[in-house]
């Protein structure tokens, strides 16, 4: 099986070789009109934003005006894989205090072997959520009283947020029998003082 092409104009060309450098994950329309801007196309962002989407070297996400580069090292219009990718599109965007809660969360500190099949978010009693976000994972209203841990560049509930959470509202969790395995290792790294 032979990986797609991608085509890129002469005019164009300048502008993704500056992205491949830079190597962004994601890249708003603001950050293209400056790019642009700098490298002297005179090229609406929203234009070029098109032509690259046209051609697989940008990948939409849920956000609108934030997209995913396609480096040419993927060998095709193909994504990073990342499954966080809205939520990262959307922090992008500011777009509410966002957290990636219960089993996510226990998957992304390592106390899960599998991530769950939807991942799941927090946010705190009264926010709202955007609804590309509520489309693509599953949101809980928990408030944590502990700062977000900062794994990959996500906000994550800590493990005692975790444990919290499990005991203050029993009926957010899904899957019981993940916690189950790693609840020693979730109390154990749960400082009492937390």
């Amino acid at each position: 099986m032979t990986a797609p092409t991608r085509s890129l104009s002469k005019q164009l060309a300048p502008l993704v070789a500056e992205l491949e450098l830079r190597q962004p994950t994601l890249v708003t329309l603001d950050e293209l009109a400056l790019l642009a801007e700098e490298l002297g196309l005179r090229t609406p962002a929203k234009v070029v934003a098109a032509r690259l989407r046209a051609t697989g070297w940008l990948l939409r996400t849920v956000q609108r005006g934030i997209y995913e580069f396609a480096p040419g090292s993927h060998a095709g219009p193909f994504g990073h894989g990342d499954p966080f990718i809205d939520l990262r599109a959307a922090m992008r965007a500011e777009r509410g205090p966002l957290v990636v809660a219960l089993h996510s969360a226990l998957w992304l500190h390592g106390m899960a072997e599998r991530a769950p099949d939807r991942h799941e978010l927090a946010v705190p009693v009264g926010a709202t959520v955007p609804e590309s976000v509520k489309r693509q994972m599953r949101v809980v209203h928990f408030s944590a009283r502990l700062p977000a841990a900062d794994i990959d560049q996500l906000p994550v509930h800590q493990p005692s947020t975790i444990l919290v959470h499990l005991a203050a509202k029993p009926g957010d969790v899904r899957g019981w029998m993940t916690f189950a395995e790693g609840l020693a290792e979730l109390a154990a790294r749960s400082p009492i003082d937390d």
